[in-house]
């Protein structure tokens, strides 16, 4: 069967489950989501097929995300109940199982969640207005990362180093800029540094 064929009956049969399904790319974009996965965290379809599977995530978890991606590439398998973010800025615990599938030499991951329970995001800064985040909910590894980038390291470098994709490095780089306030790289090594983050 060609793989334009295979793709769409996966396209399809995604859309059609009954339950929240996604289906994403190697590097986590978001190619085909149902309208259960999609009114889940409040998006329209098409919206939400424009995302990345971290936008989905609180800041604070997307190291943990990546992790996950990761686990996938390597075990093809994963089970695991965990924190999606909603449109609304409320968070829904889920339990989701994610596999590996491999058509014509490309990479695939599957996604199927189910909402376990909405968490009350009401007095949570974002909820009025402020802050998102703090410069103390600095991951260990987007800490590591910024230690590289402060030392001159690119991307790709820094991702040959820590064994990760170039993509994943990119989003933790940007979830740390967006977690210290920085409009760039350089930028959130010295806030960082300002901040007692980076030696």
């Amino acid at each position: 069967m060609p793989a334009g064929v295979q793709q769409a009956l996966l396209a399809h049969a995604a859309a059609s489950a009954p339950w929240p399904l996604t289906l994403t790319d190697a590097e986590g974009n978001i190619l085909v989501a149902n309208e259960a996965a999609a009114a889940l965290l409040g998006y329209g379809r098409s919206e939400f097929q424009s995302l990345h599977i971290l936008d989905t995530c609180p800041l604070d978890r997307a190291s943990a995300a990546s992790e996950v991606l990761e686990d996938l590439a390597h075990r093809g398998a994963v089970s695991a109940v965990g924190i999606a973010k909603r449109r609304d800025g409320a968070q829904v615990v889920v339990r989701y199982a994610g596999s590996k599938l491999e058509l014509e030499g490309r990479v695939f991951y599957v996604f199927s969640s189910f909402p376990a329970r909405v968490i009350d995001t009401a007095s949570t800064p974002q909820a009025r207005g402020g802050s998102a985040s703090r410069h103390d909910d600095i991951t260990e590894r987007e800490r590591e990362i910024l230690m590289l980038v402060g030392d001159g390291y690119e991307n790709d470098q820094i991702a040959r180093r820590l064994h990760l994709s170039v993509n994943t490095i990119k989003t933790y780089i940007r979830r740390a800029l967006a977690k210290l306030g920085a409009n760039s790289r350089a930028h959130a090594v010295a806030l960082a540094i300002r901040r007692g983050l980076l030696d």
